[in-house]
């Protein structure tokens, strides 16, 4: 049974989600460059 590398994307945000707050998350993403 092959995983989709989208599939395991949306699997590792869940589980970012489950032990980091929205404000945290928010942090990360400005400091990866993903959110300006």
């Amino acid at each position: 049974m092959s995983v989709s590398a989208s599939d395991e994307l949306q699997l590792f945000a869940q589980e970012i989600q489950n032990f980091l707050s929205p404000n945290t998350l928010q942090d990360l993403a400005r400091d990866v460059g993903f959110v300006q």
